[in-house]
């Protein structure tokens, strides 16, 4: 572990994260066998929203963003891991929110060519939906960014990755150039 106040906030993200997985898999078995996905939750200015944690690769946080010239608005930009570059999308621009200057985490999902990292805000919990909500939370609509189930009895969007990435603007071909020139240096 570093002395940089970043990484100690990555570190302790991180912990908190390996906490919550510890505390879902005490639970009881039939608890977890009845279909709960565990969800990791997130601020988007005043809106809670989450992903299937099994989604959810890595966790960043205070990393640089870098600015690809000629991307477009939803692209952030990249962050260096690991000697190679993960996209950062602009989540809340992809869902039609306001900026939230608090969004400094990164949850690195799995993408189809590279991995990409959705750009969110603190407090990262991991949970279970209500017993109640299970159903519905089950029949999340192909057109739509995300659905709603509940938490603790709060209203969640559900963010759905492949809807997401699905909707990603397509690359100009200058903007294709400077991707693939960053994914060779990356390699």
């Amino acid at each position: 572990m570093s002395g940089s106040g970043a990484s100690r906030i990555e570190d302790e993200a991180i912990r908190q994260v390996l906490r919550d997985r510890a505390h879902l898999a005490s639970q009881p078995a039939g608890e977890i066998q009845r279909g709960a996905r565990p969800l990791l939750t997130f601020r988007l200015g005043p809106e809670t929203f989450a992903l299937e944690a099994s989604r959810v690769r890595e966790v960043l946080s205070g990393r640089a963003v870098c600015r690809v010239p000629g991307a477009p608005r939803v692209l952030r930009g990249v962050v260096n891991l690991r000697g190679g570059f993960v996209t950062v999308i602009d989540t809340c621009q992809m869902l039609s929110l306001p900026p939230d200057p608090m969004a400094n985490y990164h949850l690195v999902l799995d993408g189809r060519k590279r991995p990409l990292a959705l750009e969110v805000a603190p407090p990262l919990d991991l949970e279970l939906p209500d017993p109640s909500a299970r159903e519905g939370a089950e029949r999340a609509s192909e057109e739509r960014l995300y659905h709603s189930t509940t938490i603790g009895g709060q209203l969640v969007g559900v963010i759905d990755p492949d809807v997401l990435l699905e909707r990603l603007p397509r690359a100009r071909p200058a903007h294709a150039a400077a991707w693939t020139s960053l994914e060779r240096r990356s390699r």
